[in-house]
């Protein structure tokens, strides 16, 4: 009977919860809490495996030091969008918050995981100068990239409006037309051969090989 009454009790909490008004707002003050944390803890502790390392690389110093002060009051305000809508929802929890809580569960998983290999593929000594091309690099050419648009891409659905999608969407066309590009052409730089062979057999942005444990 005692576990009954816990159960109960349980469930009485978390229905109880879900009716508290600001629950979603804590919900996603949270998930962000540990998006913005992980992507410190990444540029921070991880910095030679990232892109921003080859950046001084793929831009001139005029661009690097003007560039932010042009980006950031644009896609600070384009990337919070949904935030805007999704604090303002009411009711319990549904579909579309069970939802976004996959897609941002799945989008941590290959955006910390690939980071991750590459992070300890790069301190192996006998992998330098070497092409990763297994695990999460084995499944797409860019699978840190696409982790973090269907992290984007959940935000956009817990706020249940249609256009906080530009979020997402400008997150998918920066990454698009600026990062893979550049990324790729210094890849076919550096790996030549190897390289297009990688090109011609894994996807550029959607995960749609198996995970494979080897070359």
């Amino acid at each position: 009977m005692a576990w009954r009454n816990i159960s109960a009790y349980e469930a009485t909490w978390l229905t109880q919860s879900f009716e508290h008004p600001r629950w979603r707002r804590i919900l996603i003050t949270g998930l962000v809490t540990i998006y913005v944390a992980r992507m410190l803890y990444t540029l921070f502790a991880w910095f030679g495996a990232t892109g921003a390392k080859r950046l001084k690389d793929q831009a001139s110093k005029s661009a690097i030091l003007v560039l932010p002060f042009f980006l950031v009051p644009i896609f600070s305000w384009i990337h919070p969008l949904p935030f805007f809508a999704a604090m303002d929802r009411t009711g319990n929890f549904d579909v579309f918050d069970a939802t976004a809580l996959t897609l941002y569960a799945v989008g941590t998983v290959f955006h910390f995981g690939a980071d991750l290999q590459k992070w300890r593929y790069r301190l192996d000594p006998a992998n330098k100068g070497n092409l990763l091309q297994r695990g999460f690099w084995g499944m797409s050419r860019h699978p840190n990239y696409f982790g973090d648009f269907i992290i984007y891409l959940s935000f956009a659905l817990i706020s249940v409006w249609p256009w906080e999608v530009i979020s997402p969407v400008t997150n998918f066309l920066q990454y698009f037309f600026d990062a893979i590009p550049k990324n790729e052409k210094e890849a076919q730089t550096r790996y030549g051969e190897t390289w297009k062979v990688y090109v011609d057999t894994t996807p550029t942005f959607l995960p749609l090989r198996f995970y494979r444990k080897s070359f």
